[in-house]
């Protein structure tokens, strides 16, 4: 298969999460997130098992499909809605956290390329499949939709020792779906992640076919993805905390202009590429990237509140999402 047909997957499971991620944050607003998830997971290790019986394109796309239902609500919606009910003041820091389990899978992309190699990809993923309802299932259980069910308020302080005057303690703002939509601030929220994603998947899909195009070998090309996931996956966190500290736009800004220098540099790489412009790339985009989702949820909980977050930050993924896709 080429390359073009093996990325329309990726494009249609785009398009599918495009259209149902409004639908998925009416959901993530008004059902348990602990429910959510375990249908979220079997949803993904039922797309992954039929992945692995691939027999023809069809099977391929429907597997592609059926997965991208559940990881649209697994790691992309539902999380990052959680956490902007349960943070106030380190919103930036938890997010940040959180990302940094999607950055660790791309560290460990070369243990996976040598798993395949080995076992080849079909088995690799018919194992993957079991593995994520094992592990997953159980963590779901410890998920609680709001601080209040636990006795808290947001950033886990306690009603008690709150007090009226902290800013835990004050009500919640909450705009409307339709309000947001009317607001300019959605649409330049839109715009900017909309560049940076497109740019982000484009990369992903592309970085071992494209490297191994321009003379290097395969396990080289997933080494560079490693070192750009490495310096993605420990500054998180850091870009988070900085969020929280400074003014969240300007630090989106920042990252803007290291995912635009890492993407110019990766531009110069070739079969001679020293191993010093690697390093430079994996930094520059690496810090860069990590401040792309970890923000953008802290981001639209400051001017749209949390009632309904879900159903805003899936409109947003909607058109977000459509865009990447293109």
């Amino acid at each position: 298969w080429s390359m073009t047909q093996l990325a329309l997957a990726s494009s249609l499971r785009g398009v599918e999460s495009g259209i149902f991620t409004p639908l998925l944050g009416i959901a993530v607003d008004r059902w348990s997130a602990r429910k959510l998830v375990m249908i979220g997971l079997c949803i993904t290790a039922i797309g992954i098992i039929s992945i692995s019986q691939t027999q023809n394109l069809a099977m391929y796309y429907i597997g592609f499909l059926v997965m991208g239902m559940g990881t649209s609500l697994i790691t992309g919606m539902l999380p990052v809605t959680v956490i902007s009910r349960w943070f106030r003041k380190g919103i930036g820091k938890a997010n940040g956290l959180y990302y940094t389990g999607t950055a660790l899978g791309g560290v460990l992309v070369p243990v996976l390329v040598i798993i395949v190699d080995r076992l080849g990809w079909q088995t690799t993923l018919l194992y993957s499949g079991f593995a994520i309802l094992l592990v997953g299932a159980p963590m779901a259980l410890v998920l609680r939709n709001w601080p209040a069910e636990k006795g808290l308020l947001p950033d886990g302080k306690m009603p008690e020792v709150a007090g009226s005057t902290t800013p835990a303690a004050k009500p919640d703002f909450s705009t409307g779906v339709k309000e947001a939509l009317r607001m300019r601030a959605f649409w330049h929220i839109v715009v900017v992640t909309l560049f940076q994603n497109g740019f982000l998947q484009t990369l992903q899909t592309f970085t071992i076919p494209y490297m191994t195009s321009v003379g290097l070998e395969r396990t080289t090309a997933a080494t560079l993805i490693t070192v750009y996931t490495t310096f993605s996956m420990i500054t998180r966190i850091p870009m988070g905390m900085l969020s929280d500290r400074f003014r969240k736009t300007h630090v989106v800004a920042l990252a803007i202009t290291l995912q635009t220098i890492g993407l110019l540099v990766f531009w110069l790489m070739n079969e001679s590429t020293p191993f010093w412009l690697i390093v430079a790339f994996g930094l520059s985009y690496g810090i860069g990237i990590a401040g792309i989702m970890p923000l953008r949820s802290p981001v639209l909980m400051e001017y749209f509140g949390t009632k309904n977050f879900g159903t805003i930050f899936g409109m947003a993924g909607l058109f977000i999402t459509l865009a990447s896709v293109v």
